[in-house]
């Protein structure tokens, strides 16, 4: 297989990544929280709240939180295609599988689910931007070097 062809099977790949990697994660992510809800206790009076070991909660919500994190950073980074559906996709997810965690729909209506969207809209939001500012930096900085033209 010579290099064209395989540049040739690859790239196709990558379009699609593109045009489609924010929805994909989204739909993982769901997937995940599903199988594996990570309830979040804000302001909990007492300890293994809902039923839940807190040692066991704190690395899953570690795990979900460098995910969260990571994929809203990389989303701007990437320029995918609606990608600012990472940061809101991902705290919807997790904010609509809090009762199968265990959470009563009192506690999630009145505590934990406005603290999620909150922190989630607005750091994922600033992820975002983070990750379109670098890629605009990267972008200037090879436009400057000698015979390079700009990445699309």
């Amino acid at each position: 297989m010579s290099y064209d062809e395989a540049v040739s099977m690859v790239l196709p790949v990558f379009r699609w990544l593109n045009h489609n990697g924010a929805v994909l994660i989204v739909i993982l992510t769901l997937i995940i929280l599903i199988f594996n809800p990570i309830p979040a206790c804000f302001d909990c009076e007492f300890p293994n709240a809902w039923g839940h070991d807190d040692a066991i909660v704190a690395r899953d919500a570690n795990a979900l939180t460098v995910w969260f994190l990571g994929t809203s950073c990389l989303a701007g980074l990437l320029r995918w295609k609606r990608s600012w559906l990472v940061p809101v996709g991902i705290t919807i997810a997790d904010i609509a599988t809090q009762h199968l965690g265990g959470f009563a729909w009192w506690s999630l209506r009145d505590n934990e689910g406005p603290v999620l969207l909150i922190l989630g809209l607005v750091s994922g939001a600033f992820l975002l931007l983070l990750g379109i500012g670098v890629r605009s930096m990267i972008d200037s900085l090879w436009a400057m070097l000698p015979g390079n033209q700009p990445h699309s």
